[in-house]
């Protein structure tokens, strides 16, 4: 039962992490020009990131004692309950980036509202807003690497659960299916 609900899950996941990858490269080209964060797609990445932890948490990893320690399914149960702190990493992440968007959109309708009712805009003020619109960009880009790893690091250890699980199906008769799921997701 517990294998099973890692095998559903871990395919959630691979899918989550997928489009939230591609969510994130989307977004990185247009913060340069973006007038408010709002318009750009953390929100979603926020929300995904969330769905990851339940996928992860969905697995019951804590539940699974295998009967040879030193097995493949212990090696690769053992590699997903070190990934669970990834899930957390990028959720950590998703959630900080998020509130620094929000900060901007914050500071800059404020600086717009003054602007309407003819209060002159401080240069500092202005300067600290493109700082942090700069550092949104490069954590973007940064947590675009990061997921962007992780996610290779998950499809390594899913092929060997996969290989593990059964000599039926492996990974690579399992992602393309996972990569169209993605596409359509991207679609919408």
């Amino acid at each position: 039962m517990i294998i099973e609900k890692t095998d559903s899950n871990i395919r959630s996941l691979y899918v989550n992490m997928c489009v939230i990858s591609q969510e994130i490269g989307k977004i990185l080209p247009q913060i340069p020009f973006a007038m408010r964060m709002e318009s750009l797609s953390f929100k979603q990445v926020y929300e995904l990131s969330a769905l990851s932890i339940d996928f992860s948490n969905g697995m019951n990893l804590n539940m699974f004692v295998p009967f040879c320690k030193r097995g493949k399914f212990a090696r690769v149960y053992g590699e997903l309950q070190d990934f669970q702190q990834t899930v957390y990493n990028i959720r950590n992440i998703s959630t900080s980036l998020y509130g620094q968007t929000q900060e901007y959109d914050i500071q800059s309708l404020t600086m717009q509202n003054n602007i309407m009712r003819g209060i002159a805009v401080d240069p500092a003020n202005n300067m600290a807003l493109e700082t942090l619109k700069n550092a949104i960009n490069v954590r973007t880009a940064k947590f675009h690497e990061y997921t962007t790893g992780q996610l290779f690091e998950l499809e390594k250890i899913a092929k060997v659960f996969y290989a593990s699980k059964n000599r039926k199906q492996s990974w690579e008769d399992i992602k393309p299916s996972l990569a169209k799921q993605v596409e359509d997701i991207m679609r919408r």
